[in-house]
């Protein structure tokens, strides 16, 4: 921010507005995405994270398309289409199987003891592949974004080992914070689906409808 000129002093009382402002603007895409969730259009929040990502995709493809083709040589020219083809064939591929998965659901056939058999009548426990979706991701990157930019205060510091060890393990472009990161990703999914799925709260709810799993028996 201080490169682009929108930052004029680093001081405590300009980070305290750009806090305020960016808990404003969170606010206001928090209402903007409630709002597109009860229009019928689908997760709010979502699609404004994947409006966010998709903006910046063609640009990106350009990019590329502009470094390895057009300002390629003669001799490499056909070595910069061929990889441009397969980025977006990666793009494409990588898209479907990610929203395969996404949508993906294990339907657990259950049976109620107190209901007659209808043919032609099945009732399935409908559990996600998938139960966290990208929600471990963001918090993930928060909790690593956060730590790193709390440290931009404390640049004086630079040349301290303390501020150099923090700055390694709050990064994602060096190996301890790729690795804190990923760790991160695994913890949050399985505590996000724990949350999302409760098996003890959900036994319960079964056990008070009168209803059971086939050739899986009650309890633990």
């Amino acid at each position: 921010l201080t490169q682009m000129g929108l930052v004029k002093s680093q001081t405590p009382q300009t980070y305290i507005q750009i806090a305020i402002i960016m808990t404003a603007g969170t606010f206001l895409l928090t209402w903007l995405g409630d709002e597109i969730t009860d229009k019928g259009l689908g997760n709010g929040v979502s699609v404004i994270i994947f409006a966010g990502i998709i903006s910046r995709l063609p640009n990106g493809i350009a990019q590329i398309f502009k470094e390895d083709v057009s300002n390629a040589s003669s001799s490499d020219r056909w070595k910069g289409i061929v990889f441009f083809v397969a980025i977006i064939i990666a793009i494409l591929v990588i898209t479907k199987v990610v929203t395969w998965v996404e949508q993906a659901i294990r339907r657990v056939p259950i049976q109620y003891t107190r209901r007659a058999a209808v043919s032609g009548s099945e009732s399935f426990l409908p559990l996600k592949v998938n139960v966290s979706g990208v929600i471990p991701v963001i918090f993930a990157s928060s909790f690593i974004i956060t730590p790193s930019t709390i440290l931009m205060v404390f640049q004086s510091h630079q040349g301290e080992q303390w501020y150099q060890i923090l700055t390694q393990i709050f990064s994602l472009q060096t190996t301890p914070g790729a690795v804190i990161y990923t760790l991160l990703i695994v913890l949050f999914t399985f505590f996000y689906a724990f949350v999302q799925v409760n098996p003890e709260k959900l036994s319960e709810n079964l056990q008070k409808q009168s209803a059971y799993i086939p050739s899986v028996w009650p309890g633990k």
